[in-house]
């Protein structure tokens, strides 16, 4: 990871040759008897940021670069981190349309998108009036190049982001499941959108898991999931969108991709957990692995 200053930090000059670093008064400290060269040295790196290697810095220097972390004026670039990350985006809703530019954004350099629908009244916002009529997709790449984006077919992403309505589509988690791929489903409802439970193959309970606990709580789930595919479904609103499209970015970044990088496992509290974006606020639940379902034994078997 490439470490580097928080935007915004800034170097005020007081008397008797004392200097504040930061405004905050929690995020701040003040330096006396630098001499001119460290002084120049330190605005420097104020301006560009970016910290360089730490071999290269005098003792002075690294002591100025210990009282930036200390006081949390240092923030970790995660475009270090995600770069290498290869994502797949089935369904292009305005969640996952938001949530795709935002990844380019924050530096994914590898986007397969998977849609079929085309630009209408439901995401035409999101695009350019030339867009109307044209394959979301083909719209949506054609912005990923102009970004220096690789877009693509990809047979093993590390994440698939799915859209869904309502509930998720089990026929496509059942696929990945089994093709040993890692989905974080996007679920909308009447003005409410879910992100995750992350669904890891092995590791977190399966979309079966979650089919068989709605049974328990509801007899009548299974009659009760034909008829929410059945009815119509308004898409969110464009700022419950983006809220959710930020979350589920955050998401990526905090779990998935230190875990790659770094090759060690995925924390125990991303596994099964579910966030709920209403307009009220952001629910969180927890989901554990049905006795009844088999995806353990499948595991099981396999090895």
């Amino acid at each position: 990871m490439v470490e580097r200053v928080r935007e915004g930090v800034v170097l005020l000059p007081w008397a008797d040759n004392l200097l504040q670093v930061g405004s905050s008064s929690e995020h701040s400290f003040v330096l006396s008897g630098l001499d001119e060269g460290t002084t120049t040295w330190l605005r420097r790196l104020l301006s560009r940021r970016d910290i360089p290697p730490l071999p290269s810095l005098t003792p002075d220097q690294l002591r100025l670069v210990g009282l930036l972390r200390s006081h949390g004026l240092v923030e970790t670039r995660r475009s270090a981190t995600v770069r290498d990350l290869h994502l797949r985006v089935v369904g292009l809703s305005r969640t996952t349309i938001l949530f795709t530019r935002l990844a380019a954004t924050s530096g994914v350099s590898f986007i397969d998108v998977r849609d079929a629908a085309r630009v209408d009244e439901e995401v035409e916002l999101l695009f350019g009036p030339d867009d109307l009529g044209s394959l979301r997709t083909e719209a949506l790449k054609a912005e990923l190049s102009s970004r220096r984006v690789a877009v693509g077919r990809s047979s093993r992403p590390h994440l698939v982001v799915s859209a869904e309505r309502r509930v998720v589509d089990d026929q496509r988690a059942a696929q990945l499941l089994r093709a040993d791929l890692i989905q974080l489903p996007i679920v909308a409802d009447d003005r409410t959108i879910q992100i995750g439970p992350l669904l890891v193959p092995d590791l977190s309970p399966c979309h079966m898991c979650l089919e068989f606990h709605r049974r328990d709580c509801l007899p009548t789930w299974a009659k009760a999931r034909k008829l929410l595919l059945r009815t119509p479904l308004s898409p969110p609103e464009l700022p419950l969108a983006a809220a959710a499209a930020g979350l589920a970015l955050h998401l990526v970044q905090s779990v998935l991709t230190p875990a790659l990088r770094a090759g060690a496992g995925l924390p125990t509290w991303a596994l099964g957990t579910a966030w709920r974006l209403t307009e009220s606020g952001v629910e969180e639940t927890r989901w554990d692995f049905h006795p009844d379902c088999g995806c353990r034994a499948q595991h099981m078997y396999r090895l």
